[in-house]
């Protein structure tokens, strides 16, 4: 008695939570009366009499139908500070058989840019009792946020040092929300990792705010720092002012060819 109670007292818990109407208020689940259960160590049947608060819109075959539940959360594990989102109701199944469907989700207007888990839960209402309670949770990554990344980037394969040269970079936003204006940066390197010893020059390029998807493509003509004569990669550092979302030319999924690769000659040898 006192687990089915328990569950009771949950889902009129997850009800509560749903929001409320501006007419009928919250939806709640009240226990009116319990008849019978016997003693602990001799149990008997028990009789339960239920009252459902319906919000407009909803009907008794809506209400008892089994839900899917959606939360998102910073880990795998679903736990109760998580964030409840909307669901997706399933009809009776039989043993074996499979439900199969589509759910649109509302994120919280306000969510800090990072990765999250997206957590489904069969019969998040608790409704059904099973075999095996806690297998019934299953985790997804989702990206929230812009994320900004440099898709293309060209420049000369000479330069001098104290010369100049121009370069064309394309910034792509990635993610799934509009990015900020930013700056793009550009760093000499004798290898493809940024550090902050390498030199780079004063000139960089603004980026407008970029909404999903959305690129922009743009010229910058850089004067080239007092290098040694040899080989050099020219980096281009999407969104310079946060190095925590840094992502340069030449590593991770990027073609090897995104990255520049500039030659300065020795004094006296002619450019060409």
């Amino acid at each position: 008695m006192h687990s089915v109670l328990s569950a009771l007292w949950t889902h009129s818990s997850d009800l509560e939570r749903r929001g409320s109407h501006n007419l009928v208020g919250r939806s709640f689940l009240l226990v009116t009366s319990i008849e019978g259960g016997g003693l602990i160590a001799v149990p008997e049947k028990c009789r339960l009499s239920l009252i459902r608060k319906l919000r407009p819109g909803e009907d008794l075959d809506h209400a008892r139908e089994k839900w899917t539940r959606y939360f998102l959360s910073a880990n795998a594990t679903l736990e109760a500070g998580d964030t409840p989102l909307q669901g997706r109701s399933v009809g009776p199944l039989a043993a074996g058989v499979n439900a199969t469907g589509t759910a649109t989700l509302t994120l919280p207007s306000v969510v800090a840019a990072g990765s999250y888990y997206l957590l489904a839960q069969a019969d998040g209402d608790g409704t059904v009792g099973e075999l095996n309670e806690v297998n019934n949770t299953r985790a997804a990554i989702v990206r929230v946020g812009p994320d900004l990344t440099v898709s293309a980037f060209t420049a000369p394969l000479r330069a001098a040092a104290g010369g100049s040269l121009s370069v064309t970079d394309t910034i792509k936003n990635t993610g799934s929300a509009t990015a900020g204006a930013s700056v793009t940066a550009f760093y000499f390197s004798t290898d493809l990792t940024l550090d902050g010893t390498d030199p780079h020059p004063p000139q960089t390029r603004a980026v407008p705010a970029l909404l999903a998807n959305d690129v922009n493509t743009g010229t910058t003509t850089l004067t080239v720092p007092d290098l040694a004569p040899g080989t050099w990669f020219l980096l281009a550092n999407a969104d310079a002012l946060i190095l925590g979302r840094m992502r340069m030319l030449g590593l991770g999924n990027l073609a090897f060819d995104d990255y520049c690769e500039i030659t300065l000659p020795s004094p006296g040898h002619p450019r060409r």
